[in-house]
């Protein structure tokens, strides 16, 4: 059981943990053997899908729109599983609607060294458009119907704040986490009630994956409209 009084710093101390633990297996890899996709599947498979609830998938693959455009291969994108998404029998990539994805989230060994890559995709990612055909009332913020929210994440990179600051105004990237040392900073996309520091990092990048998680529940999709411009 829990001391009351060690309570409130119980998912602090939790988060400080899952942080050193991403910053070891890092620091442990060997660099000539280490590749994105290992950086990856760890920060997927130790983090994320120890925590977002098993009503969304994770994968990697491809997003399209009903106006057929297409985005090209991302590192993890979060979909919701009551939306179709198309695969070959038992193997990835995937190919995912537009509707039906809550985030996209690209991970990066070294963010600075890899930004322009970053800003490359988001652009894609931003090209596309999602259209709600559901009547039901949104009662948050309608940004989220009209857009999916990109993710940077590095195990390393920029290590002041100011500096992320920076570089997201003006880019197509919504949020960007540095695991070590452990800074958070988004767009005017989210709406935080305070600045998420070191471990709390982690959970601020939680924090407005949840927002957007939440948003794509309520997106009624029609899928016929996705083969309306194709050849019958």
């Amino acid at each position: 059981m829990i001391n009351t009084k060690d309570s409130k710093n119980y998912l602090l101390e939790r988060l400080k943990s899952i942080q050193a633990h991403l910053i070891s297996e890092y620091n442990g890899s060997n660099p000539a053997s280490s590749s994105k996709g290992r950086q990856r599947e760890e920060f997927l498979n130790n983090f994320l899908k120890e925590i977002i609830p098993s009503t969304f998938r994770f994968g990697n693959g491809e997003i399209i729109d009903s106006d057929n455009e297409v985005t090209g291969q991302l590192d993890i994108v979060v979909e919701n599983s009551l939306v179709p998404s198309l695969t070959s029998i038992g193997s990835t990539p995937r190919v995912y609607l537009a509707e039906g994805v809550g985030a996209v989230i690209e991970v990066k060994s070294n963010i600075q060294k890899e930004w322009n890559d970053v800003l490359e995709t988001a652009r894609k990612v931003k090209k596309l458009s999602r259209k709600n055909f559901g009547g039901r009332i949104f009662l948050g913020d309608e940004s989220f119907l009209n857009t999916i929210p990109v993710f940077a994440v590095g195990y390393k990179g920029w290590t002041q704040k100011k500096t992320l600051e920076k570089k997201i105004i003006g880019s197509n990237v919504d949020g960007i986490l540095i695991i070590d040392p452990g800074i958070f900073v988004t767009n005017n996309l989210f709406k935080l009630d305070r600045d998420y520091n070191n471990a709390q990092s982690l959970w601020g990048f939680i924090v407005c994956l949840h927002q957007s998680l939440e948003s794509i529940k309520i997106i009624q999709t029609n899928l016929e409209n996705f083969l309306s411009n194709q050849e019958k």
